[in-house]
């Protein structure tokens, strides 16, 4: 039979789990045993909910698994096919720091002279940065096998030494029989390739939830799982598109077409539109208040008719800065929080002795304060009487105090005791001091003293009289468990040195206790009743009757992830491609960044079954104001009234409002308005982003979205004008124009793309600076001269608006002066369509509607005339003559003669009855371009009015030109508005 190879794929809320469940319950019906079928998710609490869910519709249980807990159920299970011992577990995965020591061994191996390593490797945060490559390298190799690693070496010196050193590394842990948690399922990927293995472990059928939100290693897990008739349903939020801008949906679209999976929503039975939904929105004052507007919605609804369970409420945190706010916050409303029962190392009624036991072992001084809290604690068993004193005797310091450390001398020797300790403080005290110089006389690892110095000092039996009293019985079992897997973390460790040769020593041991305490994983009983708090990221398979999301604010934006070394060059690219599971780790793209925190959202809310709640706060916890985030813009639709400052419920919306969220985008963002405040500070170019359309000033004025670094003709632009603004400061005649232009070059900058063309861009700049200085020295027009460049300049174009700007140059002419703007694009516009882009309409009618798309030559000339500048100061008084455009690039004919496609210059007259300026207007053609001083005030009549829309938080999207204006959009992939 052929195997099925499906896609369930459709939004949040559809019902393609159910669908999954109902293929489960096919696969069943058709002769398939349970214990045949893998149900797989992302992570623990998504498995959670979906075996519950199949065990639920089916009536049985199906395997259900995190992909990583099934690769270590495998290693497990073959721990010989994995060259691991034969006693393997969990427990065994080698921690992080002992990774570390192992990464360092193989570095220097792998290093020479003028290598990484000689320059970096004993840096602070070497290793760090080393393990971040490593984990890269884990998740695309499909391998922990350094003989099947592919051979080949990357062209650059350090990228070969990095693949080398990671080579060098798995054969160390192979022949040490150890594993990583990074290489946890590459290992197991390599034992799936035996046969005898696959054929014991693989499905005939494997179930796959949220495949959207698998890894590259974890998708090529599910790959190696999968035989040649292996049943594999899928269900995906995103349709993979080999086009898509993400890598990683890219690379999910090739997998599916390796395996076969076919998309199918319409067979599934996916509905087109997601659940009905009560949503609501909550503005606050601030973080606390709006933490404190969840903690009063659930408790005004606890035990209601439809509601009864907390376990019916979540809070999903986008702010991560709320997360301790709400788990500190909903237990003072006496509302449970799930987690908040667990109990971690940290908790252990026997830890500080431990660790302090071992500095007492090892001979390593104690930190201030630390021998004060080991003197103090209760099981130690001194008399309160007597640890007062000694506490006295050693200055009192408080726990993380600040001063030098303390070695034990100090007490530990009978002389430094004080005269007053009781008889049964004096032998308490001498135990100790005997049982830690026995010990210390000893040959024995330090693992073996530590256990022996707990057990000769009755201290786990101490500690249990403590805690027993006082917890409950999983909790005293959870102590005891914790500090077994603590002292494993040691023993571990000396055992990986061990293999290598090596001791691992006394202060060594400390740190390894020291480092490793918060390692142990919480031991903790469900709550039955309490609230989840679900992080944004591990969101796959969770729901709730009612969800708040919260912390949306402007910060909530996609960030670009640290670069790994080299990752955005050609070469890292083209050195590791060809790993079976590469991805390249930074596309750089906002779009994709944009898209990927756009579904992140719709994620969340599609976990909502009954309510949904999103909230935000007007400040931040410094008092500094904040805006919704953008990223919301697709979502809030028809908002009657928000909750102010937390109080009282939040504004609702009318039900099966959230379809809205996951269908269609709508464009109505009429409550998120900006706040108008007394002085309104503007430019001539945020008035022109407005009147392009008011939501693309939204995005690039008020949330600085806005990148001029994306686009290599801007930055060309920066490099010409900078030179020319030092050439023309300076006055060199005979400037070393090369030397200029890299003056201002960028350094090791990606925009340009390859070095070929950065070098084009590179000539275009020198082309464009000389041009200049050419055109200057010869120019034919009599008494012009240069006055000023990169001119700032105020202007209070009205009471309450102020305009701020900077003139590229000025010129000063017998007439007046000449504002000119430098401009490096491709296109020299004629007289008429530079007109075209600021003279209003003849027609009363047509300037109704009149929407400039070029304000900066006329407001220039107004604010230098009418404004203050330091700069022109001396020329104060002077009106402004002409306005022009220099297009350096075009200042010259290909036979070296002046263009007049270089200039673009026109003549500001004052307005007469027959006005030759107004009467040809922008749609006639002018022999010489002419505006008056009427059309000069329309225009400003016509900023202001884009200066009131502006203040009054107008956000509408509105192109100027249609279709036109959203195609070279550059916010076109986030914004609602419909895209032509």
């Amino acid at each position: 039979m052929h195997p099925i190879r499906r896609l369930i794929w459709g939004g949040h809320g559809c019902g393609k789990t159910a669908a999954l469940v109902d293929s489960a319950a096919e696969l069943l019906t058709s002769g398939f045993d349970s214990a045949e079928i893998l149900a797989l998710s992302i992570h623990r609490p998504a498995v959670r909910g979906l075996r519950d869910l199949l065990h639920e519709r089916l009536g049985r249980d199906i395997p259900t698994a995190d992909v990583r807990h099934r690769a270590v159920s495998i290693l497990q299970q073959f721990p010989a096919a994995a060259h691991l011992p034969q006693e393997w577990t969990s427990g065994d995965i080698v921690s992080a720091l002992d990774r570390r020591m192992l990464m360092r061994r193989v570095w220097v191996e792998a290093s020479g002279p003028e290598t990484l390593y000689a320059r970096y490797g004993t840096a602070p945060g070497a290793l760090d940065w080393l393990a971040r490559v490593f984990d890269a390298f884990a998740e695309w190799a499909g391998t922990a096998d350094a003989e099947r690693l592919a051979s080949h070496v990357p062209a650059e010196a350090p990228l070969a030494e990095l693949w080398e050193t990671y080579r060098l590394y798995l054969a160390l842990g192979r022949q040490l029989g150890l594993v990583a948690f990074q290489e946890v399922l590459p290992r197991t990927i390599d034992v799936l390739r035996e046969p005898e293995v696959r054929a014991a472990v693989a499905p005939r059928a494997i179930l796959v939830d949220d495949l959207d939100l698998f890894r590259p290693s974890e998708l090529l897990l599910v790959q190696a799982l999968a035989g040649l008739d292996t049943m594999v349903i899928a269900a995906s939020t995103t349709t993979p598109a080999s086009w898509s801008d993400d890598p990683q949906i890219r690379f999910l679209a090739n997998w599916c077409v390796r395996l076969g999976l076919v998309p199918d929503r319409e067979a599934a039975g996916i509905s087109s539109s997601p659940r009905p939904c009560d949503t609501r929105y909550a503005e606050c004052l601030t973080p606390a208040r709006e933490v404190e507007a969840i903690a009063q919605f659930i408790a005004a609804r606890r035990g209601g008719p439809c509601l009864s369970c907390l376990s019916d409420y979540a809070v999903v945190c986008f702010d991560p800065a709320l997360v301790p706010l709400v788990r500190r916050t909903l237990p003072e409303w006496d509302i449970a929080v799930e987690g908040m029962e667990a109990r971690d190392a940290y908790t252990l009624a026997i830890a500080p002795l431990v660790l302090a036991g071992m500095r007492l072992l090892a001979g390593v001084p104690f930190a201030p304060g630390e021998l004060t809290a080991f003197l103090r604690h209760p099981v130690l068993g001194l008399p309160s009487g007597d640890t007062r004193l000694l506490v006295g005797a050693l200055g009192g310091q408080p726990a993380g105090s600040v001063g030098p450390a303390v070695s034990e001398s100090l007490w530990l020797a009978e002389r430094s005791w004080p005269e007053a300790l009781s008889e049964v403080g004096r032998l308490r005290l001498q135990q100790i001091a005997e049982v830690t110089a026995d010990l210390r006389a000893v040959a024995m690892s330090s693992s073996a003293k530590l256990r022996a110095w707990l057990d000769r000092l009755d201290l786990r039996a101490r500690a249990r009289e403590q805690t027993a009293p006082a917890l409950e019985p999983w909790a005293v079992a959870a102590d005891e468990a914790l500090l077994d897997r603590w002292l494993l973390f040691l023993e571990r460790s000396e055992q990986v040195r061990a293999a290598l040769g090596n001791v691992l020593g006394g202060s060594e041991a400390v740190e390894v206790l020291a480092s490793s305490q918060g390692l142990v994983e919480p031991i903790t009983p469900r709550l039955a009743d309490a609230v989840r708090i679900w992080r944004p990221e591990e969101l796959g398979g969770c729901s709730a009757a009612t969800v708040w999301i919260a912390g949306l604010n402007e910060d909530v934006l996609p960030t670009k992830p640290a670069p790994l070394p080299w990752a955005s060059s050609d070469s890292f690219v083209e050195a590791f491609d060809r790993l079976p599971g590469f991805v390249v780790p930074d596309a750089g793209d906002r779009a994709a960044r944009w898209e990927a925190a756009e579904a992140l959202l719709r994620r969340a809310v599609g976990r909502a079954r009954q309510t949904l709640v999103l909230s935000w706060s007007r400040t931040d916890r410094d008092g500094r104001r904040r805006l919704p985030s953008p990223v919301l813009s697709p979502l809030i639709v028809d908002l009657p009234a928000l909750t102010k400052a937390g109080q009282g419920d939040p504004g609702s919306v009318r039900p099966g409002s959230v379809v809205s969220m996951l269908s269609s985008r709508p464009s109505a963002l009429d409550d998120l308005k900006l706040p108008v405040s007394t002085l309104f500070t503007t430019s001539p170019s945020a008035i022109e982003n407005f009147l392009q359309c008011p939501r693309q000033y939204f995005y690039a004025r008020e949330l600085k979205l806005y990148d001029v670094a994306s686009s290599a003709r801007q930055a060309l632009g920066q490099v010409v004008h900078a030179a020319l603004r030092d050439l023309k400061t300076t006055g060199d005649d005979a400037p070393a124009i090369p030397r200029l232009v890299d003056a201002h070059w960028p350094k090791r900058d990606r925009r340009f793309g390859t070095r070929l063309r950065e070098a084009a861009f590179r000539h275009l700049a020198e082309k464009a600076v000389a041009q200049v200085v050419e055109a200057d020295r010869t120019s034919s027009r009599a008494g012009v001269h240069f006055l000023a460049a990169e001119t700032s300049f105020s202007w209070r174009m009205a009471p309450d608006v102020e305009l701020h700007g900077t003139v590229d140059r000025v010129d000063r002419s017998p007439d007046g002066l000449i504002i000119l703007d430098y401009k490096l694009g491709s296109h020299s516009p004629s007289i008429k369509e530079l007109l075209a882009k600021f003279a209003p309409p003849a027609a009363d009618d047509d300037r109704a509607a009149w929407r400039p798309s070029d304000l900066q030559l006329p407001l220039y000339a107004l604010a230098v005339e009418r404004g203050s500048s330091e700069t022109l100061a001396a020329a104060g008084g002077e009106r402004v003559a002409e306005v022009g455009l220099i297009f350096p690039l075009e200042l010259y004919t290909a036979k070296g003669k002046l263009s007049d496609k270089g200039r673009r210059l026109i003549r500001i007259v004052d307005h007469e009855p027959g006005c030759v300026a107004c009467s040809s207007g922008s749609s006639r053609s002018a022999a010489v371009g002419l505006v008056c001083r009427d059309q000069l005030e329309q225009i400003v009549e016509r900023a202001l009015v884009a200066v009131a829309g502006m203040r009054s938080g107008n956000i509408e999207p509105d192109p100027r030109e249609g279709g036109r204006t959203c195609r070279g959009c550059p916010f076109r992939t986030i914004c609602p508005a419909p895209r032509v």
